[in-house]
């Protein structure tokens, strides 16, 4: 297992100890996050003092592989990593207390996951405004957090130098309770980190401030949202639909069955047996606060909902099993594709993408999918395309990861006019073909509700 150095850590913290924060450097960004901890005793609640970040990387065992930065410039309801390279972040862990003993919490996988961002040169990403319930003692943990508890406990940076903790912290499992990452809360936080921060950070803060404003001024998502758009369902029926259950609509072919979950905005047919997982109408249905625009739509041949929460009986699997179908999933060995709902442009439309908007698109597959650290085995590519009955695109491309697997990335992007669409396959070049027989087809079949109103 390859390990990788961090001292930046160690910097991070001791710019807590009253030292002037450091200005932005050139090709870095920043990180922030706003967690409130509840106590075993619910209504004793604390912001912790410092946060651990794991910078993910591509492949298997992102976190394992990743590596792990502490933080403690707390400022206010933030803790912030500052000068982060570019990348892909996780906040994993909390710290709270001080002197010969720590309070460690260690975040369960739906925590992790809800506060991942791409970080980018010359600007500040918030993960979000977390509310965590703590619960004493690791019970119930995954493979991630008992094997990052064994490090971010010892309150240092490195972790290819410095031993697993002693344990003498007192350690904490923490589930998450509320999360909240609207254009909202990041206007309070951008607010916040003006002040926080200084002169130094002023054009960072601008640069996603303008981001911010272009967003609502291209789409307004609160107001495309809550009033033009009928809401999404928020029940765990809207949100886990299994193939089957529902009849074929007329334009599905033989062996598919149509997905009408969201007939307010689009339908499209899946291989009979599939499983339709809205990942955000499921998180609502915990009580999460999840913004439409975020929402992604699975339709895999695998129920990915009782992967996570057990089948009906209550059954559950090991933590084993559920980290090695999710790999099946990312590789493509258990089919999948996925449609993610992002803000719409201004002009783009059932009638076309503006080319500013495609090029966004363009941008944000290459930026995620074609980093620094993959080799481009295949350019990525942009052609018009017909999607839905709508004008959009596909992008496609394949590159080479660090462990030396090939990726392919097929994906079209359509707009309907208040929400843009990319209906997107990715995996293993190796299960390329199994996965692009029912992606293609699924496509042919897919229909955005506006284009049956338009006028030809």
């Amino acid at each position: 297992m390859r390990t990788t150095l961090n001292v930046a850590g160690l910097l991070l913290l001791a710019a807590t100890a009253g030292a002037q924060l450091p200005s932005a450097s050139p090709g870095r960004g920043a990180v922030a996050i706003a967690v409130r901890m509840r106590a075993p005793i619910r209504f004793i609640t604390n912001r912790p003092e410092q946060v651990t970040f794991v910078k993910l990387v591509d492949g298997d065992d992102p976190y394992r592989r990743g590596r792990i930065i502490h933080s403690g410039i707390r400022k206010g309801d933030y803790v912030y990593l500052l000068n982060a390279e570019p990348g892909r972040y996780a906040a994993v862990a909390t710290f709270t207390g001080g002197g010969a003993r720590r309070y460690t919490t260690m975040l369960v996988d739906s925590a992790r996951r809800a506060t991942v961002v791409n970080v980018q040169a010359g600007t500040i990403a918030f993960m979000g405004d977390l509310v965590v319930n703590q619960s004493i003692g690791l019970v119930e943990t995954d493979s991630i957090m008992t094997y990052l508890a064994a490090f971010v406990g010892s309150g240092q940076a490195d972790r290819g130098t410095v031993a697993p903790c002693s344990c003498r912290d007192l350690l904490y499992r923490g589930a998450l309770h509320e999360f909240r990452r609207d254009s909202a809360d990041e206007s309070r936080f951008l607010t916040a980190a003006r002040a926080d921060l200084g002169a130094g950070w002023t054009s960072v803060i601008d640069r996603r401030v303008a981001e911010l404003t272009v967003g609502k001024r291209l789409g307004t998502v609160a107001a495309v949202t809550e009033d033009t758009v009928t809401p999404r369902t928020d029940t765990l029926e809207g949100a886990l639909t299994p193939a089957g259950l529902r009849p074929a609509a007329a334009q599905a072919p033989a062996g598919y069955v149509t997905y009408d979950s969201l007939a307010s905005e689009f339908t499209i047919a899946m291989p009979q047996g599939w499983w339709a997982y809205n990942q955000g109408a499921a998180m609502r249905e915990k009580g999460l606060r999840v913004p439409n625009d975020e929402d992604v739509v699975f339709f895999t041949a695998i129920n990915l909902w009782a992967v996570d929460n057990g089948d009906l009986s209550g059954q559950k699997r090991s933590r084993q099993q559920v980290d090695d179908i999710h790999h099946r999933l990312y590789t493509g060995e258990i089919p999948e594709f996925f449609v993610q709902f992002l803000l719409n442009e201004r002009g783009m439309s059932c009638a076309g993408l503006t080319d500013e908007g495609a090029r966004k698109v363009f941008d944000l597959v290459h930026d995620t999918d074609f980093g620094h650290d993959r080799k481009v085995t295949e350019a990525l590519r942009s052609d018009s395309a017909m999607v839905g009955g709508c004008h959009g695109i596909h992008l496609q491309g394949r590159v080479q990861t660090r462990d030396g697997s090939e990726r392919v990335i097929d994906l079209y992007a359509v707009s309907n006019g208040a929400a843009l669409y990319t209906f997107a396959l990715d995996c293993d070049a190796a299960f390329y073909k199994a996965n692009a027989a029912p992606f293609e087809t699924a496509i042919s079949t897919l229909r955005l509700t506006v284009a049956d109103s338009i006028k030809r």
